[in-house]
């Protein structure tokens, strides 16, 4: 039985290497520390199924990287990981897409695995 993929995006080495380490045995994870090397991921492999995405990141932001993943991968489940849900760019992006949610900060790890097994039953 394969693996499901799942890409974290973080600009701290940290945060990717925890979830590397506590998602990493159950799951194919993949870890990006900036978005544009996210989307050379998410381009190259169709099977990467969910992106988890820090919102405050050099170069490109949380929503600028989901807007540009779901241009290549309609179908990639996104959550942008933040503690600035209320901003006008993450709310407008919320109400534009269902495949994108929200999760706060600071990070949940049981709140991560809800919104995996959400969408692989």
């Amino acid at each position: 039985m394969s693996k499901y993929k799942i890409i974290f995006v973080d600009d701290e080495f940290i945060t990717l290497k925890m979830f590397q380490m506590e998602f990493g045995e159950r799951y194919d994870v993949v870890t990006a520390s900036n978005g544009d090397e996210a989307l050379k991921l998410i381009g190259s492999d169709p099977g990467i199924q969910i992106m988890f995405t820090d919102y405050k990141m050099p170069k490109l932001s949380g929503v600028e990287l989901i807007k540009k993943a779901l241009a290549l991968n309609p179908k990639l489940k996104c959550s942008i990981v933040t503690g600035y849900a209320s901003l006008p760019e993450i709310e407008d992006l919320l109400n534009s897409n269902d495949k994108v949610d929200v999760l706060d900060k600071p990070i949940n790890l049981s709140k991560i695995e809800g919104v995996i097994e959400a969408e692989f039953g």
